[in-house]
């Protein structure tokens, strides 16, 4: 049988839950970030032996690189509100200037 807990520990656990749901968040742009300056400074050749020892298809390192050029999404007022997952923050990047500012707004 499941006891009630003091507020304080549902505070906790909501808190370590939030904090800990961004940070996936932070880490697939922090990965973004490092993939567009990878593909900018190596040469041609250097970047397909990037390639190779990453766990990426070469259509996930298009969608990251797509995110991590996208420069709407990298306020972080914008990054609060995505969700940990590479492929949804992907179709964001699809939206129109209008639709990716109102669906902020809401």
């Amino acid at each position: 049988m499941k006891v009630q807990v003091p507020a304080n520990q549902i505070a906790y656990y909501a808190r370590e839950i939030k904090q800990h749901w961004q940070k996936a968040v932070d880490s697939i742009f922090r990965v973004c970030g490092l993939v567009v300056k990878a593909k900018d400074q190596l040469e041609t050749i250097d970047w397909e032996r990037l390639k190779d020892d990453l766990p990426f298809s070469d259509s996930v390192l298009k969608k990251l690189l797509i995110i991590g050029n996208d420069k709407r999404l990298q306020k972080q007022k914008v990054q609060k509100l995505l969700p940990p997952s590479y492929s949804t923050i992907y179709e964001i990047t699809q939206l129109e200037d209008e639709e990716l500012k109102d669906a902020v707004e809401k």
